[in-house]
């Protein structure tokens, strides 16, 4: 039986896996991510896995040079020209792919989970930042570095400009409805359109979390958090109409941990912006794993996409 090691690497947390060629996972740590000390903490947490392993698959979140196995400048993570995969193969002598986070995820998708016998899939994750990985007409889509699909830094319908990690001062996606992003856009909203209205979010210290448990406690909340499903909506519109695919998952912390809230807007506003048919939208089966479940599925090469 072969084994490999799965390594998903977000802005928030770092994890490590032994997988196998039947998709079973075990033995996974995760661990806060350490961005000054990263070499050091990958190979301690590889370290302590007591298996043989045929290859490690890695999928982080981008931008990368994938080709070079380099993880490049990521908006959520002060990593610079990492060589992650050079540092791996010389310490364990094994073959390493690196993937886009939600490029692993989607071939995990594929491979294990709701996207089996399909030709066309997205993956989109709304978390730390928001991603997209595809799989259309049966191929894995990559682009020449490796990020082939950057939907969370395309533009959404809304009103107002907010600045993204990445830098840019627009209407990315990820700069209103992500994890690191979602505190601003509230702050922004209750000091603007919203800076008149009584609500048990002013003067709250706003996490995600705190959002979407307040968000149902007044009219307010409920106006925002409806706002926010149409951005959502819009963004997820732009996978519908650039790839086309038969099926979308959602996942993500920021999408699982408060999936109705999340998932029940976009299947409500998704048709006001889409100019494709519309397909089934639903939360990933694989749950927290799908990174790290493509990750080891593509460095055992089970899927050929």
């Amino acid at each position: 039986m072969r084994n490999a090691i799965g390594i998903d690497i977000g802005g928030t947390n770092i994890r490590v896996a032994v997988g196998d060629e039947k998709g079973r996972i075990f033995d996974m740590a995760s661990e806060r991510t350490d961005p000054r000390n990263m070499e050091k903490q990958l190979l301690r947490m590889i370290d302590s896995k007591k298996v043989d392993f045929d290859g490690i698959g890695i999928g982080s979140a981008g931008p990368l040079d994938s080709v070079n196995g380099i993880i490049t400048n990521p908006p959520n993570m002060d990593i610079h020209d990492f060589r992650i995969v050079d540092i791996l193969r010389k310490r364990y002598d094994v073959e390493c792919t690196l993937l886009n986070d939600c490029i692993a995820a989607v071939y995990g998708e594929a491979a294990r989970g709701a996207g089996k016998g399909l030709q066309n899939v997205a993956y989109v994750t709304i978390s730390t930042g928001i991603g997209c990985g595809v799989i259309e007409s049966g191929k894995l889509l990559l682009g020449k570095d490796g990020n082939g699909h950057e939907m969370g830094h395309c533009g959404v319908d809304a009103e107002i400009r907010m600045k993204c990690g990445c830098g840019s001062m627009g209407r990315h996606w990820e700069a209103y409805a992500s994890g690191s992003h979602l505190p601003d856009f509230v702050k922004h909203m209750l000091s603007g359109k919203y800076k008149d209205a009584k609500t048990v979010l002013r003067g709250q210290q706003i996490t995600p979390k705190k959002f979407f448990e307040l968000a149902a406690e007044d009219s307010t909340g409920a106006a925002l958090l409806d706002e926010l499903g149409r951005i959502n909506a819009s963004g997820i519109a732009n996978v519908v109409n650039a790839y086309d695919p038969e099926l979308i998952t959602l996942g993500g912390s920021v999408a699982l941990n408060n999936l109705k809230q999340v998932i029940d807007p976009i299947n409500e506003y998704v048709k006001d912006y889409a100019i494709n048919r519309v397909p089934k939208i639903i939360a990933t089966p694989l749950g927290e794993d799908p990174v790290l479940v493509g990750a080891i599925a593509y460095a055992l090469k089970i899927l050929d996409v």
